[in-house]
């Protein structure tokens, strides 16, 4: 989990059977119609309050939350994760793209 210098929290899913690969991104932006959900996203760091932070800032996530988000598919290649996890190979190279959940517009566990 990331926050962002400008208030997105991005937030890195898996599969929670571990049965196929990759990382799909999830993020949430800052305001109060997203509140609730950054509240339980953030309840599961390490991370003590009030926050304050000057510019992005990884925060450790504690133990496994199995949770179902919903949101807009959005294809963005500014989010991808350097180890290239989710590069797709030719003809996407070299700028390749990952999806993300943005904006979270549901979140349960």
């Amino acid at each position: 989990m990331k926050l962002e210098a400008d208030g997105d929290l991005h937030i890195e899913l898996v599969d929670a059977n571990d049965n196929k690969p990759g990382i799909v991104g999830a993020e949430i932006p800052p305001g109060q119609i997203w509140c609730e959900f950054r509240k339980l996203a953030l309840s599961w760091t390490t991370q003590k309050f009030p926050l304050s932070f000057g510019s992005s800032k990884s925060l450790t996530v504690t133990g496994n939350h199995v949770v179902t988000v919903t949101g807009k598919a959005f294809y963005d290649v500014d989010h991808a994760p350097k180890d290239r996890s989710n590069e797709r190979g030719k003809p996407f190279k070299p700028g390749y793209a990952v999806w993300e959940v943005h904006p979270v517009m549901g979140m349960t566990r």
